[in-house]
């Protein structure tokens, strides 16, 4: 059933590239009900939706992606970009960060992330706070789902390296965080924090003692 999600996907990019966005979803969505954890598919259909103005199931495809393959970042910076449309820049900023945060440092959708939280944030710099919330209690809601479907010794494992490895990383970012904050770097400083709350939202007081100078500064 894959190789038929894969089949029907090219065909889909193929009529897309045609300007037939119509037969193009039709493949799109042949290639989900094929294959439904085809993150791929589910974004490209969220794409023709919303050039169709069909805003909503767009934003359901962007979801979809994002819930079967939380790896998948393309559909973060979607739906950063629908929210931003829509002047909610909570949600767009909570889409931004996690598409500059997971995204490979290479990638100039990162870059272009990374752009769109400076901007977001020196305008709108209460909604920084607002996102942060939102972005912890949906992460904690995530683990309590995790923990109810049971591990075994070897999933523990990967998850709980996984969990240093972050500590790690937001380490490092906590210390760029600092470094521009004293070169007057200001929404630099927050931007780097931020990154690093996300990757160790476990009540760091740190970190959050940081954020909060940080935005004191802004504000001033």
């Amino acid at each position: 059933m894959q190789e038929q999600a894969l089949i029907y996907r090219d065909r889909g990019l193929e009529l897309q590239r045609q300007g037939n966005t119509d037969e193009a979803l039709a493949y799109y969505q042949k290639a989900i009900l094929a294959y439904p954890e085809y993150a791929v598919a589910c974004n490209d259909a969220g794409v023709v939706l919303e050039g169709l103005g069909r805003i909503e199931e767009a934003r359901d495809m962007y979801l979809k992606a994002i819930k079967v393959d939380p790896n998948y970042v393309n559909s973060y910076s979607n739906l950063a970009i629908i929210y931003e449309g829509e002047g909610n820049y909570t949600e767009a900023l909570n889409y931004w960060m996690k598409r500059a945060t997971f995204g490979a440092p290479d990638d100039p959708w990162t870059e272009a992330a990374r752009r769109r939280i400076d901007d977001i944030t020196a305008a709108y710099p209460d909604a920084y706070n607002s996102s942060s919330q939102m972005f912890k209690s949906r992460l904690k809601g995530s683990e309590r789902e995790v923990v109810s479907l049971g591990m075994n010794a070897e999933e523990a494992a990967v998850i709980s390296q996984q969990s240093l490895d972050n500590k790690t990383r937001a380490a490092n970012y906590l210390a760029r965080a600092k470094e521009n904050f004293a070169k007057g770097r200001h929404v630099e400083a927050l931007k780097e924090a931020t990154y690093a709350e996300y990757l160790d939202p476990d009540d760091n007081l740190m970190i959050k003692a940081f954020i909060e100078q940080v935005r004191r500064k802004l504000l001033q």
